[in-house]
């Protein structure tokens, strides 16, 4: 375990809080660029003495790929030979070496509460300035309106101290 995932698992006991990630399958966000491009897609639900909140979390490309990963393909990686040619202990290794690398790709506590939206957005204006979006985007007012809606959510379920320490998590 990182450091990174004990703060976050620190700070959902501290907060009594608890997060449960489910696998929803493939999809993409159409709010983003690309919208051809799918990957994996997580349910979470946070859920502390205050209420709860639910979201959506996107993979990344790269976690998305390994997930899909074959032992084929994967020893075409790891050993730039076929599958079939192999050892049998280097079959066992690279069978092993695939599953720990797919384990390792699912998202976790410190996935998810990094990419909160644990900043007030404050205005559309405000928004489109910090983060290079046109002002006159209906995809730009689309993101602002979902980075608001989650941002409420989190300052309904959690104090403003736990909002302070929920930010030190990034």
């Amino acid at each position: 375990m990182t450091e990174y995932q004990q703060q976050a698992l620190d700070f959902l006991q501290k907060a009594e809080a608890k997060l449960e990630i489910r696998f929803l399958g493939l999809s993409n966000n159409v709010n983003w660029r690309e919208k051809d491009v799918y990957r994996n897609t997580y349910d979470f639900t946070i859920t502390t003495p205050r209420g709860f909140m639910k979201g959506t979390f996107y993979d990344s490309i790269r976690n998305t790929e390994i997930s899909q990963l074959t032992v084929e393909d994967y020893a075409k990686r790891l050993y730039r030979a076929e599958y079939s040619v192999l050892r049998p202990h280097e079959r066992n290794d690279c069978r092993l070496a695939l599953k720990k690398a797919q384990e390792d790709a699912k998202p976790n506590e410190y996935d998810i509460l990094a990419c909160l939206t644990k900043y007030d957005p404050e205005t559309f204006e405000d928004f489109c300035s910090e983060f290079g979006y046109d002002e006159d985007s209906r995809s730009a007012e689309q993101i602002y309106l979902a980075c608001v809606k989650e941002y409420k959510q989190l300052t309904r379920i959690f104090t403003d101290e736990q909002m302070e320490e929920l930010r030190e998590i990034n």
